[in-house]
């Protein structure tokens, strides 16, 4: 069978998401800033069955099948040897909110450029096919990302009788500036009871393990077994001594590798969810009946905080492979040629290789000065086993073709010798000019589009300064006033290359050279009428803008004229240029959903048609744009401008900007109002306006707020955690129980917040309950507050502890004479660890007491806080963690309680603020557990006092 590639449709029960987020991002949003992309922030519980578009490429062994609404995620690679998934599928889409843009689902493998979880993850992206000379077939796929101007460009080729698929990967910076960025490959496989994570590596490096450790063994448990991952974290290879890595999953026989250059991709990562509750629920919210799934991945620099610079017109290209491993029961090697295997016996060991592809050759294994081979006809996927009569190593195992050429080998001497670590980012982006601040200004003054400064600074100096000289005067209309430069300098030639990728895009044939006249730049453009896209709408508007910025003013309009047929997408440059090219707008637009085509206002040369118009979308447009490039006081100009002509869209925008950058919050509360009132089912204006409130002390109003919130928006679940702290604060306990335990959150990767939320709303309405002697009421508020229930999207930790809730738990049981139950109680809070420098020692001290345990003494010692405090805050809580601890000892902790009481006086809200993220924080390697301070017992005892 040769190799084949084709369409077809592919239906999927698919969890709905609501349509993209309509208000601008300016934030850093997981990370990234993602204008001028739009949030897919907005989840919900809706299973709906849906069809999609798929690729498949199929050769004789292997069907693989990519889905181009998902970034062109593999989602399926189909091993029709073993009759098995190769990585791991879902049989269902079910996003929860990891990307950068909110939506991100499991399986398959994602691509990942420039950052991890990039803009296009959950959106269909450009792709297209080719049947090649020599048998093989391509699926090509990339874009250029909108928030850099970076391209990227994978091809996937399957060649007809090969047990394994290829990646070519391209990555170029088409910008005029140095650009950050990384690639990571990520894999996602089934996790089995047996899986074994085979990396040839000696040390690892991993912030959920506390920095560098050595591989495999980290305080006394080893890492290679999935099963021994006890909660959620990456780990990175720090040091390697070869360029595969893999899984194997022995109890199905059965596994997966990977191998690359190393100098083209030596990063290796796993990443985990652990056996704990929590990773098993994030393991639930991405798939239901798929099994459970860990990831592989390969990365071209240490570690997903190591970014490098693509510098101006920089192409980068490598390529991967990725090979299926069948029955050979683990490998020492992995390699694009195939996987080597060696098994000792009890006086002889057994050689294990399977080929990646067909080839006549020979294995040859070196033992001492012994040589055993055997010589035979390889096939792609079949496993060869051959027995050496010894089992004394070292094994040096060769795989010869008939020529004598070496395809692959393994020495497990030369693997010592191989050690080297693995590079980081930093490392390999050397500064691109000897004026490095001078160049890095000059970058800083382009992205913001001060072209005058940018050209005042490359006076100063050449280098690579002559790049941004070149394209900040083709911003303002004046490349022949740039600079007069030899046709023979280098460097000029090499700030032409921007241009001629814009031509090979549209279609161009000839390549630039020399300082050209813009009307000459229509010469490498090629003679042809452009062409669109079927359903790319931001490529084409590329070609556009590149046509327009040319003066070709009527190859701008046939793009714009075949795309109105179309029916385009609500465009701000698509309906900017049409109006300056003489194209009447379209009445139909297309959907949001049909691929990354709804960005807000961000090209260059919409600027300068903007700057022309006075309308208010113009104006409101024209803001956007100059508040993403950090020009705050224009942008507040321009949203001024679009309020006074009617535009009140500007309102949450002016309230961002006076916020964000201006630091006025009782203005930026003023504008958030009004915007709120017009829009009230805007969930961001609600949820912005409550903290603008918490703030402002308006601390009334936030209870309007969080009415109007359950009345419009009580499926965010941002405004959700905002409501709830506005009853708590209030002391409006049962609306913020109500909220916890009946609504439904989608809370960010491994969030912990709306459990710190749940827990304080019912041990703070069990503690008045308690104090009211409604005991029975409180027992089960209490009981409640020890529950993990799925609606908050929070797990149990491995690290975790609910001591106080039982202990109070018991105080109550005990109340309604439930003796029994209360010792249960007691029983599960002595249990706990305590935790240095924290409230819950206290209770656990407390239950062992109740239990008359000798050792209540060693928990209280643990009570005391840890460092200095750094702030008024941590000065109260350092206060009310010493009188825990004299209380804990019978003595008076009143002067203490006192300096905690004064402090949190002064502004409760902020003091609970800060007290939610010590809950988030770690004491000596545990997480600090959850406590609500003056809950029942240091009020009664102060009172006995």
């Amino acid at each position: 069978m040769s190799a084949k590639v084709y369409m077809e449709r592919l239906k999927i029960p698919t969890y709905r998401i609501k349509p993209e987020n309509q208000n601008p991002t300016f934030r850093e949003h997981c990370g990234a800033h993602i204008y001028p992309y739009r949030l897919q922030d907005r989840l919900t519980s809706d299973c709906v069955d849906t069809e999609y578009d798929a690729v498949v490429l199929e050769n004789e062994y292997l069907k693989l099948l990519f889905l181009p609404d998902f970034g062109c995620r593999l989602f399926s690679a189909w091993d029709k040897i073993l009759s098995r998934e190769i990585f791991h599928r879902n049989h269902r889409i079910k996003p929860a909110l990891i990307a950068v843009r909110g939506a991100w689902i499991s399986g398959g493998i994602e691509y990942n450029f420039p950052i991890g979880h990039a803009i296009y993850t959950h959106s269909r992206i450009p792709f297209t096919v080719r049947e090649n000379q020599e048998g093989s077939v391509s699926l090509f796929f990339g874009l250029t990302e909108q928030m850099t101007g970076m391209r990227f460009l994978v091809e996937v080729r399957l060649a007809p009788d090969e047990y394994r698929f290829t990646h070519r990967i391209r990555l170029y910076n088409g910008t005029s500036v140095p650009q950050r960025h990384y690639w990571w490959t990520n894999a996602s496989v089934p996790e089995t009871p047996r899986t074994q994570f085979i990396y040839p590596i000696t040390k690892a490096t991993s912030g959920a393990h506390g920095g560098e450790f050595p591989w495999p063994m980290h305080e006394g448990v080893d890492l290679t077994w999935a099963v021994n991952h006890k909660f959620a974290g990456d780990i990175f290879a720090a040091e390697t001594y070869d360029e595969f890595f893999g899984v194997y999953h022995w109890d199905r026989g059965c596994g997966a590798a990977h191998w690359a250059k190393q100098e083209d991709m030596p990063a290796k990562k796993i990443f985990s969810w652990g056996q704990d509750e929590m990773g098993r629920l994030w393991q639930r919210v991405l798939n239901e009946d798929a099994g459970d799934y860990v990831e592989i991945q390969a990365g071209r620099f240490a570690t997903q905080s190591d970014f490098r610079l693509l510098m101006p017109h920089e192409l980068v290209e490598f390529e991967e492979y990725w090979i299926p491993v069948g029955k050979t029961d683990g490998f020492v090697k992995a390699h694009r040629e195939g996987i080597i295997n060696i098994l000792p016996g009890s006086g002889a060991s057994k050689i294990v290789f399977q080929a990646t592809r067909r080839f006549s050759g020979r294995i040859s294994v070196m033992i001492g000065e012994l040589i055993h081979e055997r010589r035979t006809r390889f096939a792609p996927g079949q496993v060869y086993r051959f027995s050496v009569p010894t089992n004394q190593g070292p094994f040096i195992v060769k795989v010869l073709d008939d020529q004598g050429n070496v395809l692959l080998a393994y020495d497990p001497l030369d693997c010592e010798k191989a050690r080297r670590r693995i590079p980081t980012g930093s490392e390999e982006s050397p500064s691109p000019v000897p004026e490095a601040s001078l160049y890095h200004l000059a970058c800083n003054h382009f992205v913001a589009g001060n072209y005058k400064e940018v050209l005042d600074l490359c006076a100063q100096a050449r280098d690579p300064l002559l790049q941004l000289l070149q394209a900040a005067a083709s911003r303002k209309g004046k490349i022949s006033q740039a600079v007069t430069i030899p046709t023979d300098d280098p460097l000029w030639r090499h700030a032409s290359w921007e241009r001629y990728f814009r031509s090979v895009e549209a279609g161009g044939r000839s390549i630039p050279s020399g300082n050209h006249q813009n009307l000459e730049a229509t010469d490498f453009a090629g003679d042809h009428e452009p062409s669109i896209t079927t359903e790319f709408f931001q490529e084409d508007m590329d070609a556009a803008e590149w046509y327009y910025n040319l003066n070709m003013i009527e190859e701008a309009r046939i793009i714009l004229a075949k795309w109105k047929n179309k029916v385009p997408p609500a465009d701000p440059f698509f309906d900017a240029l049409a109006n300056e090219v003489g194209i009447e707008l379209p009445t139909i637009r297309r959907p949001d959903e049909i691929g990354i085509v709804n960005c807000f206002a961000h090209r260059e040369a919409l600027i300068r048609l903007l700057e022309k118009r006075s309308d208010p979308e113009s104006q409101l447009h024209l803001g956007n744009m100059l508040y993403a490039k950090g020009l705050t006081e224009q942008a507040i100009k321009c949203w001024e401008n679009a309020l006074s002509l009617g535009g009140h869209q500007a309102l949450r925008n002016l309230a961002l900007a006076h916020w964000e950058r201006l630091g006025d919050v009782k203005t930026a509360y003023q504008f958030m109002k009004k915007a709120a009132a017009i829009t009230p089912y805007d969930a961001d204006s609600l949820a912005d306006l409550d903290e603008l409130a918490e703030m402002t002390a308006m601390y009334d109003e936030r209870i309007e707020i969080a009415r109007t919130i359950l009345d419009h928006a009580c499926d965010d679940s941002r405004c959700l955690e905002r409501a709830t702290r506005a009853f708590l604060e209030a002391g409006y306990f049962d609306e913020a129980v109500e909220i916890v335990t009946t609504r439904r959150f989608f809370v960010k990767e491994l969030a912990y917040q709306t459990r710190i939320l749940y827990v304080r709303a019912l041990v703070e309405r069990g503690a008045r309950l308690f104090m009211q002697s409604r005991y029975r009421e409180a027992i089960q508020d209490f009981r409640h507050a020890t529950e993990y229930p799925e609606n908050i999207g929070v797990g149990r930790l491995h690290d975790s502890s609910d001591a106080q809730a039982f202990y109070l738990l018991g105080l109550s049981l005990e109340m309604d004479s439930r003796f029994e139950e209360a010792q249960e109680a007691w029983q599960q809070a002595a249990e706990d660890v305590p935790v240095a420098g924290s409230e819950q020692a206290f209770y656990v001290g407390r239950a062992r007491e109740r239990l008359k345990r000798a050792d209540s003494a060693d928990a209280f010692e643990q009570i005391l806080p840890v460092g200095e405090p750094d702030s008024e805050f941590a000065q109260a809580r350092h206060a009310y963690l010493r009188g825990l601890y004299l209380l804990a000892k019978g003595l008076d902790p009143t002067d203490d309680f006192s300096i905690a009481r004064r402090i949190e006086a002064k502004d409760p809200v902020k003091m609970h603020r800060y007290l939610e993220d010590v809950f988030q924080r770690r004491s000596k390697g545990r997480r600090i557990p959850i406590a609500v301070w003056w809950a029942i017992e240091p009020e009664r005892e102060m009172a006995a006092l």
